[in-house]
């Protein structure tokens, strides 16, 4: 610093300058950018300063990165703001993140007197999210998650997930391992869980992967996919195959229906659309339509549920692409009054109240795109009816069921059985063993942790990982669709989605293109992908992942515009892209990597080494059949 009236030398401005420069490459290498120092980042700090000039929010201090986050209580909403003009400012907003998810975890272990672990996952990246996992002894680990999502609540109005893009996870079967350092806070010395415990078979991973593509799916769209995925293959092995899917789909309308009896409460209590939301839970063989009781309490239950339905196809307008009615359509006059109820058949109630427990996800989709979409005339009016609604009960309902795993620790498959329906509540977590080694640990952990993954990852490991990023991809395409059709999106909101999906669509390619070179089988990725791309040759193929590849840098906020491009917005340079491998709109888009995923599911299926262990009666897990059971009501 020189003194007041003093102008400096040019070697003085020349080593400030340096100093800029050498800071400021530091920066743009995620590698490296970790590593800054304070001095640094006070040197940056007055750079962009007068580099940005009064466009935008003070990112000099943390409160003016509050205050902003604040404003804008959606970590999506600031990427897009910030992390491709203003990308020293979207920096200060991750520093500040990580700080105060730090400190709020500090604090809550403090309130509690307990010791902690945590660990940090994830890429540097600065559209990256900031995940934590902790451990506790005495359960206290679920108690700190509780107490933080409260605290984050409180002092933002929103919950961790949507405002800062991170979501606390507790321990489930292997130790934490510790990254994240807490002053004044005992460590935690964690350790694994029994081997009891943790031991899933091959064949239940490969459910749970499937779970979560079930999560991301409306009912048709699972029933054409699974049909699609088991028209390849020879009877013994569609049957073992169905059944995979079969068990998902059951374990995934147990989950939803937790989900919807949980939404019911809120919708009840601030009286959501004026109606409340009632479930239907009648045995499939309709033994309990007998009873006049029972038959009463449906009859009120399906009125109130086409009631919600009506009010929900009037408010949100893309619910015509949601829940298609079917048998409900033929009730629809019946339902009005109890005499034209008495008309209606006992198969025809057999028929409605299956169909109904499949409209639970229709159901609850819908919610979840009202809830998301901040355009609607509702949520402007009054920002808290639907921000986080379906988030806010998930993170409830994952720390009701984490509280029952601990105290079931001793009974390892009550455990197991309770992990795995937990682990569908927490949100964006990776659910199978294989996208952990190919993704947390082979992709974003220490090189010690990349090392021991290579080793241990096994061809149905990558199946796993395989299906969990097209899950990912899904659940992207939905989110950033905000509930219109995909076909109707326009040029920039169809590239919006395109390059936000990109990341889970290049996992997508690296997992299966592992899978088909561990199992050393005559086909390519490439190959493969042809047909259901829609492409005429292996080297089309190769330029179509090419452009997936430019798509993850536009995410990432890397991609660096030729000057042809200058003043091109990084939709339409997405747009583009997929326009020159001939995919006229989102649809295409969706409709082919969906083919290509049923191709690889029926190509790695029949491999001998995942054969022998996903289709392994002997190592599936009762907790599957429990499952069955409850779904029935039996």
């Amino acid at each position: 610093m020189t003194q007041a009236g003093i102008q400096p030398s040019r070697d003085q401005i020349a080593k400030v300058d340096n100093a800029v420069k050498d800071a400021d490459a530091k920066f743009k290498d995620p590698k490296l950018r970790q590593k800054l120092t304070p001095d640094e980042i006070k040197l940056l700090h007055e750079y962009y300063r007068k580099e940005y000039g009064e466009k935008i929010f003070d990112f000099q201090t943390k409160k003016g990165c509050e205050k902003e986050i604040k404003k804008q209580k959606d970590w999506h909403t600031l990427v897009d703001n910030y992390a491709r003009r203003y990308q020293w400012a979207m920096y200060c907003l991750i520093l500040c993140r990580t700080e105060v998810v730090n400190i709020v975890l500090k604090e809550c272990a403090l309130a509690l007197k307990s010791p902690l672990v945590a660990k940090s996952v994830g890429s540097t990246d600065l559209s990256s999210d900031y995940d934590v996992t902790i451990a506790a002894p005495d359960g206290n680990d679920v108690k700190i998650l509780r107490a933080f999502n409260e605290a984050i609540k409180k002092e933002f109005q929103a919950q961790p997930g949507t405002l800062f893009d991170t979501n606390i996870y507790v321990k489930d079967y292997t130790k934490v391992e510790k990254n994240i350092e807490f002053s004044d806070v005992e460590d935690y010395k964690d350790s694994d869980l029994a081997d009891g415990t943790k031991a899933m078979s091959d064949g239940d991973q490969d459910i749970a992967a499937l779970v979560k593509q079930r999560r991301f799916s409306t009912s048709d769209e699972w029933k054409s996919y699974v049909t699609s995925v088991c028209k390849g293959f020879d009877l013994e092995l569609q049957i073992k195959v169905r059944k995979q899917y079969d068990i998902a789909d059951a374990l995934f309308n147990l989950a939803v229906r937790d989900l919807l009896t949980a939404l019911e409460d809120q919708f009840q209590k601030k009286k959501y659309f004026g109606l409340q939301m009632p479930l239907i839970d009648v045995d499939k063989d309709g033994q309990q339509i007998d009873d006049a009781k029972a038959a009463n309490t449906l009859y009120r239950t399906l009125s109130d549920r086409l009631g919600t339905i009506a009010i929900l196809y009037k408010r949100f307008e893309s619910a015509k692409n949601g829940i298609k009615l079917k048998s409900l359509q033929k009730l629809w006059e019946p339902a009005q009054s109890p005499e034209q109820w008495q008309k209606v058949s006992k198969n025809l109630l057999v028929e409605l109240a299956t169909e109904a427990q499949a409209n639970n996800s229709e159901l609850l989709h819908l919610i979840q795109d009202y809830s998301d979409t901040t355009k609607s005339s509702e949520l402007q009016k009054n920002p808290e009816l639907f921000r986080d609604l379906v988030l806010k009960t998930s993170n409830r309902l994952y720390a009701d069921v984490m509280e029952r795993v601990r105290k079931a620790q001793k009974n390892p498959e009550v455990a197991k059985y309770e992990t795995g329906r937990a682990i569908f509540f927490a949100s964006e977590a990776y659910v199978s063993e294989g996208a952990v080694f190919d993704v947390v640990l082979g992709n974003q952990g220490s090189e010690e942790e990349k090392r021991k993954a290579r080793a241990m990852i096994r061809p149905v490991h990558l199946l796993e990982s395989f299906n969990e990023q097209y899950a990912d991809f899904l659940k992207d395409i939905k989110h950033y669709a905000h509930g219109k059709a995909l076909q109707d999106l326009k040029a920039d909101e169809a590239g919006r989605l395109y390059y936000r999906s990109s990341k889970y669509l290049d996992r997508f390619f690296k997992a299966g293109e592992g899978l088909l070179e561990k199992t050393g089988g005559s086909t390519t990725m490439e190959k493969l992908a042809m047909k259901p791309l829609q492409l005429q040759s292996e080297k089309a193929v190769g330029e179509f992942k090419n452009a997936v590849g430019v798509l993850v840098q536009i995410r990432k906020g890397n991609y660096q515009f030729t000057e042809q491009e200058k003043g091109l917005s990084v939709e339409a340079k997405a747009f583009s892209l997929m326009t020159t491998q001939n995919i006229k709109n989102a649809q295409e888009f969706v409709d082919r990597i969906t083919a290509l995923a049923q191709t690889f599911n029926i190509e790695a299926r029949k491999l001998i080494e995942l054969k022998n262990n996903i289709y392994d009666d002997e190592k599936t897990t009762i907790s599957f059949v429990k499952a069955y059971a409850e779904l029935l009501g039996k």
